[in-house]
């Protein structure tokens, strides 16, 4: 494997204008690697004390793997698309340099108003995007981008309905009940393309097992769809063998850094901005 000192690389620091807002807990999946914005599940928490508070999976299969690390004490409500919300988001718009909202959950397309929520974050002059499984925008993405929707983050945890499965709480592990949730993502793409609202496919590639799956998405769904692959936070940010670092951006204040990869080694250039054949001698300049 090629090695790249770190301090090689070109940096690149952006300010990071976004305001991620958690609008709901419930989702319909039971991933078992779910951070759940460090927050705990409320239908596993009710009636328990902060000190409490457990991110392991409860009756409804979902855990909260950062919850200890996050230490949050309190139980996510639902957010209500109303006068207080809009005086809470325009308070930090006016405060802070915020250009963009992004809603979370759980599963940010099961909240009742959402269409509501994008409306209040568009008439504030925010962009608004989504994190979302897909398991119910097709029904609520029409009145979402007509409200203002601008880009949905969608998470793939698998692109077969053994993949989907196999990551899923006991409860939720059937094979025929995640090849519906990926029927429901797939019209979820669909729906946002033909709207046109941006969607990006965020994929965890731990390894090259799991390369098959950004080929079928690309198949599946072409340009439709931006494809991220991301890297396991559990790994410490290794990424695939062979996979070599060439670029390195940072967005602040505090909100994480990423790594741009290639399969292969950065070709050499000559100045005049062509690839260098290497012979001795030669300059590559015509």
């Amino acid at each position: 494997m090629i090695k790249i000192d770190p301090k090689d690389l070109p940096v690149t620091v952006v300010p990071d204008r976004t305001l991620r807002v958690k609008i709901i807990d419930a989702c319909g999946l039971a991933c078992t690697f779910c951070h759940n914005e460090g927050t705990p599940v409320t239908a596993d928490n009710l009636g328990r004390e902060a000190g409490d508070f457990t991110g392991t999976p409860g009756r409804s299969g979902r855990v909260s793997i950062y919850l200890a690390t996050n230490g949050a004490g309190f139980l996510p409500g639902r957010i209500t698309a109303d006068a207080d919300f809009a005086l809470a988001l325009a308070a930090v718009r006016g405060s802070l340099p915020t250009t963009e909202v992004h809603f979370t959950g759980g599963e940010p397309t099961l909240h009742p108003e959402l269409p509501d929520l994008v409306r209040i974050a568009r008439h504030l002059g925010l962009t608004v995007g989504l994190t979302s499984n897909g398991e119910n925008g097709a029904a609520v993405l029409p009145e979402c981008a007509a409200a203002g929707l601008d880009r949905i983050n969608l998470s793939v945890f698998g692109t077969t309905p053994e993949e989907l499965a196999a990551v899923q709480a006991p409860r939720l592990a059937s094979p025929k009940l995640a090849a519906r949730k990926l029927d429901a993502l797939a019209a979820t793409i669909e729906t946002a393309a033909r709207l046109g609202v941006k969607v990006a496919a965020n994929i965890v590639i731990p390894d090259r097992d799991h390369v098959a799956r950004v080929l079928r998405v690309i198949e599946e769904h072409g340009r439709a769809v931006t494809v991220r692959m991301l890297v396991n936070l559990e790994d410490g940010g290794a990424s695939l063998r062979g996979a070599v670092a060439v670029t390195h951006s940072a967005a602040g204040p505090g909100s994480g850094s990423s790594s741009r990869r290639s399969l292969r080694p950065p070709r050499r250039r000559s100045p005049c901005g062509r690839r260098s054949a290497g012979r001795p001698g030669w300059s590559g300049c015509p």
